[in-house]
């Protein structure tokens, strides 16, 4: 059966969870946005498996001043049963100085499974965007 209205719902808050848990240093919310074996790769350059790795990713950021707002926009979901996939664009944008600015545009690529807790992510995959050359 296809995912259901609901489903994609819950999936969009759950990629809004993500960001404001990276956003604002909460490492224990950010890893339950994951499966307890979930992957985050970060453009090939960080690559984490785990709850405990994934939550000290962002445990206590910001740091020193550095602050920043994680936006994903046109999350496209698709799936059926209790597997879905994702995809969404990614703008970065830092507000240590102002204006703010987007420092780093990309997309995302994600697997997402339901769970006893609800939808959460299996593996996701950031990609940043390349200058052209």
């Amino acid at each position: 059966m296809p995912l259901s209205p609901s489903d994609i719902a819950v999936i969009q808050q759950l990629y809004a969870a993500y960001n404001y848990a990276a956003d604002s240093g909460d490492g224990k919310a950010f890893a339950e946005c994951f499966t307890s074996d979930g992957i985050l790769d970060i453009d090939g350059m960080t690559h984490l498996e785990g709850s405990k790795a994934l939550s000290e990713l962002f445990q206590g950021q910001p740091q020193g001043g550095r602050r920043t707002r994680h936006v994903a926009v046109n999350i496209l979901v698709d799936g059926e049963g209790d597997l879905a996939t994702g995809r969404a664009y990614l703008l970065m944008v830092g507000t240590s100085t102002s204006p703010a600015t987007i420092t780093i545009t990309g997309q995302y690529e994600d697997r997402l499974v339901r769970t006893a807790e609800g939808w959460r992510f299996q593996e996701r995959r950031c990609t940043f965007d390349k200058a052209a050359e």
